[in-house]
């Protein structure tokens, strides 16, 4: 599989970028790009990303369980702090915990379950016409 990149613009083929297969699904990547010190601009630039639905929906499931780990951290910290610092504030922190990390470690499986396979995907970098 080959993708060209040149200055703004990406070239992908109909194919899933995570198995090879044809491609049926869209998926959108953004990035965001800050400028300026004084007078601050963001520019916010998105990308179209080909997927078969098998992998689209592995994707999404992937997403989820790194959510649910970031909540079960996250948690765990404002759980902690609300209880001030005491023996049940530590329990219950470790509790919200652990469920963000139950949660998330089942998600992982269903979305590696999920998983059909992988191709390497080589970028090269093409210099703008000029």
């Amino acid at each position: 599989m080959r993708v060209m990149i040149s200055g703004q613009l990406i070239s992908l083929p109909r194919q899933c970028i995570c198995c090879g297969g044809t491609a049926d699904h869209e998926m959108t990547a953004t990035a965001k790009r800050k400028t300026g010190k004084r007078v601050v601009r963001t520019q916010t630039r998105s990308f179209q990303f080909p997927y078969c639905t098998a992998c689209a929906k592995h994707a999404e499931k992937w997403g989820q369980a790194m959510l649910w780990l970031g909540l079960g951290a996250i948690g765990a910290i404002i759980i902690y702090f609300l209880i001030s610092n005491s023996l049940v504030g530590i329990s219950a922190g470790m509790g919200v915990f652990l469920l963000g990390v139950y949660f998330g470690r089942r998600g992982e499986r269903v979305a590696h379950t999920l998983k059909q396979g992988t191709v390497s995907i080589t970028v090269m970098s093409c210099p703008p016409n000029g």
